[in-house]
């Protein structure tokens, strides 16, 4: 018996109410679920590159390297690249039409992205070429992927869905996870050691690269839906109502760390600056800031966004962007202290 059975029908019940409110921000993008919603003209005004940028975008994942290059990538297919910070956006050309919900780059000119009914796409040249790679997914959802090196790379999704690479996409393999479940987020620091995070509360680890995996943490009613790893021993998970555990010991123990949070909204991804600093954000504008390590979360002061929050970039010179709905892009150039 699977051991998740008992909770199918809650697990059920929520993916419903996921999906409906993922569909309703997709067909009526100006929805805006518990608080009131900007006008477009206030997103666009706001934008030097509305020509690329609209209010009815949705975007899911961004990645952000130190010198300046960005990529992020959203639905039907969109694919937007800046060269200075997130300054200035422009469009790239996916040669698809299905929603992409995640994005991994090794350098400036190789990179991946990844997202609806197994889709994968590479570049070569910096994502002026996407050429689609076989991913032998069909019915699963790509929802996160990470390439450590030219080679090296893991996806996660649906379904239970686990993949890796060893040949930079050219083929790519299931692991050996057998529980039907969605996973969310991974996050490896090394080409062997990795966890996942996802469904159920669930958060699991290999360090055989993805040949055998075990449970740290399961059987919850709530979802994990992004994990992070600082070091090999001190991790943070952040999920449903504003769920945020930490391990200093990889994983073996975690603990509760949102005794100081009073609005309890769900988060959906987690990223650091350093060992210290780092930056949680979720639906319904969260955004969450921590000095030391993940210990205490704090509300970021004078921000407050109305739409979801969804994808998270952060690099070691203090340099950091987060997208979300309608458009959302915003960055900021000194660890968090200032967000345009």
């Amino acid at each position: 018996m699977n051991r998740f059975s008992k909770f199918s029908a809650l697990g059920c019940l929520f993916k419903l109410i996921l999906f409906v409110l993922l569909l309703c921000c997709c067909v009526f993008p100006g929805t805006v679920f518990g608080e009131k919603s900007s006008t477009s003209s206030d997103i666009i005004n706001s934008q030097p590159d509305a020509s690329v940028i609209h209010f009815q975008d949705q975007f899911f994942d961004v990645y952000l390297d130190d010198t300046g290059n960005a990529w992020l990538v959203g639905f039907a297919g969109k694919i937007l690249h800046s060269t200075n910070f997130g300054k200035n956006w422009e469009r790239q050309q996916s040669g698809t039409d299905k929603a992409l919900f995640t994005v991994s780059f090794v350098n400036s000119q190789q990179g991946w992205v990844a997202g609806e009914t197994g889709t994968i796409l590479h570049t070569q040249d910096g994502g002026m070429n996407w050429e689609l790679q076989k991913s032998n997914v069909q019915k699963e959802q790509i929802l996160k992927m990470q390439f450590l090196d030219l080679n090296t790379g893991y996806a996660v999704g649906s379904r239970g869905l686990v993949i890796y690479t060893n040949d930079g996409g050219n083929t790519w393999q299931r692991a050996p996870f057998s529980e039907d479940i969605t996973l969310n987020d991974l996050c490896f620091i090394s080409k062997k050691e990795g966890w996942i995070a996802g469904e159920f509360e669930t958060i699991v680890y290999t360090k055989d690269a993805g040949k055998t995996w075990s449970f740290q943490k399961e059987k919850g009613l709530g979802n994990y839906f992004g994990v992070k790893f600082i070091d090999q021993h001190r991790g943070v998970a952040v999920g449903t109502e504003c769920r945020i555990i930490v391990t200093d010991d990889g994983g073996e123990n975690w603990r509760d760390a949102t005794k100081n949070i009073i609005r309890k909204k769900t988060l959906l991804k987690v990223d650091f600056f350093n060992q210290k600093q780092g930056i949680s954000i979720g639906l319904d504008g969260a955004l969450l800031e921590t000095n030391n390590a993940g210990e205490i979360w704090n509300p970021v002061p004078d921000i407050k966004y109305y739409n979801w929050l969804s994808g998270i970039s952060l690099t070691e010179n203090g340099y950091g962007l987060i997208v979300g709905n309608k458009g959302q892009i915003s960055r900021t150039e000194e660890n968090g202290k200032i967000w345009q």
